[in-house]
């Protein structure tokens, strides 16, 4: 299975590093700044990747296969299933692209394309760390439809992926 990454990953890596030789050219102060923002950033993703590892682990560990799959098989809860996604990914933190390992083990386990759906799309959407600055710099108003209007899209991708797939 690794071996399917290889290529693209390695071609990933010769853009990365042409653009970045491209960029101390052009500029060298910009790029030390970049690459120092970077590495900062990455360094925190790593941290938090690690830490939802173990978490996966642990809930493998502890709950037994296929305990979630007979939890939302049902089409007749269509829509019950998509809001649980959505509020399975609207309580959770971290940068969206930590929700791809997170949904993926949600795959194996059998859960429906629907509930991953609406958790990614949440996941995205809706970010609750965030609320408060968005209440303190754009308003209650806007802060609270913003945040309702992005759960009601969210829980509708679920529906619509659970009826399409």
């Amino acid at each position: 299975m690794m071996h399917e990454f290889v290529l693209p990953s390695s071609i990933f890596l010769i853009i990365v590093v042409a653009m970045y030789v491209l960029s101390i050219y052009k500029n060298i102060q910009k790029t030390d700044a970049a690459a120092l923002y970077v590495f900062n950033n990455v360094f925190d993703i790593v941290v938090i990747l690690v830490g939802i590892s173990g978490i996966m682990a642990l809930v493998e560990v502890v709950i037994p296969a296929g305990f979630f799959a007979h939890a939302f098989d049902s089409l007749s809860k269509l829509i019950l299933t998509a809001i649980g996604g959505t509020i399975l990914g609207s309580i959770t933190a971290g940068p969206p692209i930590l929700s791809y390992p997170i949904a993926k083990a949600m795959l194996d386990e059998g859960i429906v394309l629907g509930t991953i759906g609406a958790f990614i799309s949440a996941w995205s959407l809706i970010d609750p760390i965030s609320l408060p600055v968005e209440i303190r710099f754009l308003g209650k108003k806007f802060a609270f439809w913003r945040f309702f209007m992005s759960f009601i899209v969210a829980s509708i991708v679920g529906v619509t992926m659970s009826i399409l797939l």
